[in-house]
């Protein structure tokens, strides 16, 4: 029993009498049996129980405790003589210690009630206990009158429902225990607290286990548990059966929504049978909800015809609510309507639903494809959320078709940014054309002239003074958010192209951060904060590498596509770093990536495999390495590219490494910027270092001889790899190696500063510098660090929707709560929830809500 019961309160010396005031559900005649045991000195104890049927029949409630011939002149004629009487009978046995407990007092009679007071009020003087348990009622007065006189020197007892903790530690020493956490969490979510429903839960189990088993697991709720819910609605007044029934199918209480649905009209007989169905126990904690138990199972009352039919009239009291289109779509889909109107609704919730949860979206695209939806309205959207759930193969495929129908600027830009993320930036340079040359709007023309214009530069089909780029650097700030993030990664590539690399590498990060801030329905075709983490890499830094993608980790993620490509990249920034461990497992996520993150995954994947010099991992990723290094790189592709080019080296397939260097080489001939060419070089050095190819020495010695003028750190690193080159040819300065692998340090390759330390000692004559640089190389070796994995912040596992749903539910907020404030259904928000714990690989919901809360609620100060 709940600590309200504890025995050192309830059975104060001298105590005669004791309230119990709870809900439907609640426990009491459980609290009232534990205070009853718990009175041991007591002589005898007679039990009476009120009759909700015979609630209206003078002192039927007591009839069994009197004679009949004290009973029939209570009936006959109740005088203040004859109750007198029957006081005293009932009295009798239960004088000097007796105790009387009266159970579901609401339904006592009238004239009971009247008597019982009586009986209490003289209780003392006969030495006699009463003990009354009863619901919170306001429309029985008598009640009240007798709750006083028992109350006068003792509070009543209140009981409530359940918090989440103590659910669960109910549940959990049930057989719904034995079942595990899943069924755990499943129960204490489902039954909010309400003890009767908990029980009923745990009865359900004990004697359907197999079936409450497939319930847990998403099959329809066990017939035990149907049963003990009809039961329960089954003793509401027909308004009350009514007005659950509308909120079981998604109406609130204060909405006219309840009265388009049933007879319910007064707000009076509204509010009376909202406290029928609280008072039953039916209502979620303090909230207006149906307990989520009761809410699964009730429409399942209904024969499915009526299911149907009221579930299309829902749809229609919905029709006229701008805010409710994918609740309508849901009541649409469960009547079996596959009508036209059906269908413009279905595709109504996929526009509703593309940005904030396009995984939700795809599937009513389904079902209107499904239904008979026209193919060009199917394909047309189908290229937008095929785009945000970063599936570009899919979002080309379903252009071919609708690309040439005027309107479908939204699509173009999806499109082009499909091709981007498809590894193909020069097919995209045609959709963003064409929206040059048919678009309306002309902020929208410029963002897309801008962005084919960068398309060049990226797929290295201009050089740096292409017109894009030289226009960006002399126009001015843009209005349009858009335009300016496009604006200032023309800027950040002029500069570039001119050396002035601080400046370039400053307005990329003003681009990132302006993306980060404002934009989320995004028109350029690739991400300005994907391009200032590879720039960071170009120019040798990766600690701003690391400090980009750690601030867009933070940063709301618009859809999954694009919260996995974050992650990615850090992984892959972390393993240049020197990490040895990624999270990253290609193997199981193939299928689901598009070729840019497939790419990044097999890169930050057999690149951590070969720090750790795992060969046997990376004979198991040999395959992948393969398939990406198929495709030439383009500018935002190369670093991966190059460093799936080294492990591919490292396990001796020269040819497939050979093959992707041409291919690599004539992809980008056009580029002429410095840093792309020192970067080459720095990939071919690693590539013949990790076979030991010594006869490529000289040749990358002469290339990056060209660039001994650089200064600044990409100064440092050309430096470091003329070091290099030499000690690959067994020309060793044990001097110059140990600089080297420092300056390597101090630009963030910690790895490879070892490696080239280390590989050193063993190609050097002298004994003394040999040990000299082992002592450095220990050194680096211990600077070294392996990344943390599952640390990530929520932002990096969670969609900009899901870290709204999860700020609401942490904290407290209902489902249908959340729902009205996002404009979304119950059922959207659950499935939000469900994701929410999939994806921070949680069991329980009491789980979930402590990581979000330790999270999002501030720290004390």
């Amino acid at each position: 029993m709940r600590e309200l019961l504890d025995q050192e309160r309830l059975h104060a010396p001298g105590r005669s009498g004791w309230v119990v005031v709870g809900k439907g559900g609640a426990g009491k005649t459980a609290a009232l049996a534990t205070i009853a045991s718990g009175l041991a000195d007591v002589s005898a104890t007679r039990w009476i129980r009120g009759r909700r049927l015979g609630s209206s029949e003078p002192f039927s409630s007591i009839e069994s405790l009197l004679s009949d011939d004290v009973l029939e002149e209570l009936l006959v004629d109740a005088t203040r003589l004859v109750k007198l009487k029957a006081r005293r009978a009932l009295l009798e046995g239960l004088q000097d210690g007796g105790l009387l407990v009266i159970d579901d007092a609401q339904w006592l009679d009238t004239a009971s009630l009247e008597l019982l007071a009586a009986v209490a009020d003289a209780r003392e003087s006969f030495g006699l206990r009463m003990l009354v348990g009863h619901r919170p009622r306001l429309d029985r007065e008598h009640l009240a009158h007798l709750d006083s006189i028992l109350t006068f020197d003792h509070p009543a007892v209140v009981l409530g429902h359940l918090d989440e903790e103590s659910s669960r530690s109910r549940v959990g020493v049930g057989p719904i225990g034995e079942l595990g956490p899943i069924a755990i969490d499943h129960a204490t979510a489902m039954c909010g607290g309400v003890v009767g429903l908990i029980d009923l839960l745990a009865d359900s189990c004990s004697v359907e286990r197999s079936a409450y088993e497939a319930w847990v697991a998403g099959s329809a709720p066990p017939p035990h548990v149907v049963e003990g819910v009809r039961s329960r609605v089954a003793l509401l007044p027909a308004a009350a059966r009514e007005v659950l029934l509308a909120m079981c199918f998604g109406a609130s209480p204060d909405e006219p929504l309840v009265a388009q649905l049933e007879s319910v009209t007064d707000h009076r007989a509204l509010g009376q049978a909202m406290h029928e169905i609280d008072d039953e126990g039916l209502l979620d904690g303090d909230s207006a909800e149906p307990v989520p138990l009761v809410a699964e199972v009730v429409p399942e009352l209904q024969a499915p015809t009526e299911r149907s039919r009221y579930h299309l009239a829902v749809a229609a009291a919905l029709a006229d609510r701008a805010d409710a289109v994918v609740g309508r779509a849901e009541h649409l889909l469960a009547g079996g309507d596959h009508s036209d109107e059906a269908i413009r609704v279905y595709l109504a919730a996929c526009d509703d639903l593309a940005d904030v949860a396009p995984d939700l979206a795809d599937g009513w695209l389904e079902r209107a494809e499904s239904a008979g939806a026209h193919r060009s309205a199917v394909a047309a959207r189908r290229i937008i959320v095929s785009a945000r759930l970063g599936r570009p193969l899919d979002a080309i495929r379903a252009a071919e078709p609708v690309l040439g129908q005027p309107g479908m600027v939204d699509q173009l830009f999806a499109v082009a940014g499909a091709y981007v993320d498809a590894r193909r930036p020069s097919q995209a340079i045609g959709a963003l054309e064409q929206i040059v040359s048919s678009g309306d709007d002309p902020e929208t023309r410029e963002v897309a002239r801008m962005s084919a214009g960068l398309c060049r530069v990226i797929a290295g089909l201009l050089d740096d003074d292409c017109d894009i780029v030289t226009e960006g650097m002399q126009s001015r700030p843009k209005a349009d958010p858009q335009s300016e993030v496009a604006r200032l990664v023309a800027v950040s590539l002029c500069l570039l192209g001119v050396d002035d690399l601080v400046a370039s590498l400053a307005s990329a990060s003003d681009a990132s951060s302006l993306e980060l801030a404002v934009l989320r329905d995004q028109r350029l075709p690739f991400s300005a904060t994907c391009f200032t983490t590879w720039l960071g890499v170009y120019l040798a830094d990766l600690g701003f590498a690391r400090l980009v993608c750690d601030r867009a980790l933070a940063a709301p993620s618009r859809t999954d596509a694009v919260r996995r490509s974050r992650v990615l990249r850090s992984e892959l920034i972390s393993v240049l770093s020197g990490s040895i461990e990624t999270s990253v497992d290609p193997h199981a996520d193939w299928d689901s990536l598009g070729p840019s993150d497939r790419l990044v995954a097999v890169a930050a994947a057999s690149g951590a495999a070969r720090r750790a010099n795992d060969l046997g991992r990376l004979h198991q990723l040999r395959p992948y390495l393969h398939e990406v290094l198929l495709q030439p790189p383009d500018l935002l592709g190369l670093v991966a590219y190059g460093e799936a080019m080294v492990c591919a080296s490292r396990l001796g397939d020269a040819d497939v490494v050979d093959s992707a260097r041409v291919a690599r080489d004539r992809s980008l001939a056009l580029c002429v910027q410095r840093p792309v060419r020192i970067l080459t070089a720095w990939i071919d050095l690693q590539v013949a270092v990790a076979a030991d190819r010594r006869h490529e020495a000289e040749s990358l010695s002469s290339r990056i001889a060209e660039f001994a003028d650089v200064g600044g750190r990409l100064g440092d690193l050309v430096s470091a790899m003329q070091a290099w080159c030499r000690s690959l040819a067994r020309d060793v300065d044990a001097e110059a190696v140990t600089v080297a692998g420092q300056k390597l340090r101090s630009l963030g390759f910690r790895w490879e500063a070892t490696r080239i330390v280390g590989a050193a000692a063993m190609h050097i004559d002298d004994q003394v510098a040999a040990k000299s640089l082992l002592a450095a190389a220990r050194e680096m070796r211990a600077d070294l660090k392996v990344s943390e994995v599952g640390h990530a912040p929520l932002s990096a596992k969670l969609s900009e929707r899901e870290l709204e749903v999860a700020q609401l539910i942490s904290d407290g907020q209902t489902y249908k709560q959340v729902g009205a404030k996002l404009f979304i259904s119950p059922k959207t928000v659950e499935h939000h929830v469900a994701r929410i714990r999939q994806r921070l690989g949680v069991d329980s919901r009491a789980e979930m809500l402590e990581l979000i809360r330790a999270e999002l609620e501030p720290a004390p100060a």
